[in-house]
Order: structure tokens, then sequence, then C-alpha cells
């Protein structure tokens, strides 16, 4: 992302993260590079071990309030304990129908 860094992020509402949260595609110094905090992940979780749960340490470490969707809720269990949930109260969950934007 030429002429984009940390001192100067592109801005962005929403960013979907490649390959289904790899954590081999979201790096601290891409999240530095991005203005977002609303995160979206697409994946059901079957294969791979996708999403990784280090991809979302990753975006909590660099960016304490965003939001993080997912297209299925069964997703977010197999990530985030019941204690991560509470502590994370309404930044984590699951998409209900498509997203609309104008």
């Amino acid at each position: 992302m030429q002429g984009y860094n940390a001192d100067t992020p592109i801005k962005a509402e929403v960013v979907k993260l490649s390959h289904h949260g790899s954590k081999g595609n979201t790096s601290p110094d891409l999240l530095s590079t991005i203005d977002c905090l609303t995160y979206i992940v697409s994946t059901d979780a079957t294969r791979h071990g996708l999403p990784n749960k280090i991809t979302f340490a990753r975006i909590h470490s660099k960016k304490p309030n965003a939001a993080i969707l997912f297209n299925y809720k069964s997703v977010i269990s197999s990530i985030y304990t019941n204690d991560e949930l509470a502590q994370l109260k309404n930044q984590i969950n699951a998409l209900l129908g498509e997203l609309k934007f104008d």
C-alpha cells in the first residue's frame, strides 16, 4: 500500500479480513496502516484451522475498540471464550443478513 503507513493510514469504514482470517494475511504492520474499527471475517471454520485466533489477538491489540463481525455465529465460540466475549461486550457479533452501504 504505497504511500500509507502507521503515520498516514488509509481510512476505511469496513475491512474484510483476507483468506478467512488467516494469521499469515493480517500482520500487525497491515493493521497499523489501516484506520478502521470494523472488520469482517467470512468463514465457516470447517477447514484449514481458519480463522486463526492470532489474527483476532492482533486486531484487539492494535485496535482495542474494533468490532469484528462473523458470517457464522458458530465460529465466534470457536475463537472466543465466554470470559473473552464478556470482556469485549458488543464488539463481537454475527452478521444477520446483508451489508448495505450508501
